[in-house]
């Protein structure tokens, strides 16, 4: 039985898992139980929100929001889960230090 999670919105853009790099880093974690929570909920109910992206000038597609949801979707992709492409929400920055403002 193939096992994939659902997409429960949907955006004009969409990206794979693997396109996707975070922005901050370990800068916020969750605990375990809030790690289990999110995961549960996704496998749940799917996959709700966009990912907040701002696709920097050398082409890479950092997350500016949805670091945590990211990091579920990799642990889940890695126990067997089939990730389609993500909505996405593509935020405008001119720099880094813009996009930083932006978090």
């Amino acid at each position: 039985m193939i096992k994939t999670i659902q997409l429960a919105c949907d955006t004009k853009d969409h990206l794979p898992l693997e396109e996707l790099e975070p922005f901050q880093g370990d800068l916020k974690s969750l605990s375990a139980t809030e790690f289990a929570k999110l995961k549960g909920h996704i496998l749940k109910t799917g996959f709700a929100f966009p990912i907040y992206v701002w696709k920097s000038p050398e082409g890479v597609n950092y997350i500016l929001g949805g670091h945590q949801r990211f990091r579920v979707l990799t642990s889940l992709k890695k126990e067997g889960y089939v990730i389609p492409s993500l909505p996405v929400v593509f935020i405008q920055a001119a720099s880094v230090q813009e996009a930083k403002k932006r978090v």
